[in-house]
């Protein structure tokens, strides 16, 4: 529910000439809000002492059922993503720029689960559960990627820029061993070297 509200708040304030409003009241009260939302102390104390999944999911996520480890990961990625993207709604300049790619770096997390599934042959559905929602200027064409056939249209499908280089000169280098490794590393470094 936050992500969809994160969204709308992003896309309530369209970018004016590049550049997102700058209202650093507002982001110092989202930051403030997300302080008190931390669990440190007793309530961290509280938290470990749950001693089941459930119980686990319900003290953090109230009233969502967190069926399995992978689902409360997820469900706590996204609500990462959410506030990432509320936070750059009240951003502009280098540190928009720099929480920007901050985000980027989940659309290189579900690339490297697509890349992996389809080398491996993994069943799509196990994918997919894996994956998380992005915002719109950072989501990929899951569709599209999971429908490939060849590497070739799997990287003319992935984002422009450092995404799509990392992918060219992974297969110039290893088209020989196309081993997940290899890709997930090498997109890796280039996410680390953008963020540079």
């Amino acid at each position: 529910m936050r992500m969809r509200a994160a969204l709308a708040a992003t896309e309530a304030h369209p970018r004016q000439a590049g550049r997102m409003p700058h209202d650093m009241d507002r982001l110092a009260a989202v930051l403030h809000g997300r302080r008190s939302r931390m669990a440190e102390f007793e309530r961290l104390d509280e938290l470990c002492r749950a001693r089941t999944l459930s119980e686990l999911g319900e003290r953090v996520f109230p009233g969502y059922e967190v069926p399995n480890a992978a689902a409360f990961q997820r469900l706590v990625v996204q609500e990462l993503i959410a506030e990432i993207s509320e936070i750059l709604a009240s951003m502009s300049g280098p540190g928009a720029r720099l929480l920007q790619w901050v985000l980027v770096r989940f659309q290189f997390e579900d690339l490297k689960i697509l890349v992996r599934c389809g080398l491996t042959d993994s069943p799509q559905s196990e994918a997919l559960g894996h994956l998380v929602s992005l915002p719109p200027d950072v989501a990929l064409d899951v569709e599209g990627l999971m429908a490939a056939e060849w590497l070739e249209d799997f990287i003319e499908l992935a984002p422009m820029g450092v995404v799509r280089n990392c992918l060219k000169r992974t297969v110039e280098v290893y088209r020989d061993h196309p081993q997940p490794f290899f890709f997930e590393a090498v997109l890796d470094q280039g996410y680390f070297q953008e963020l540079l």
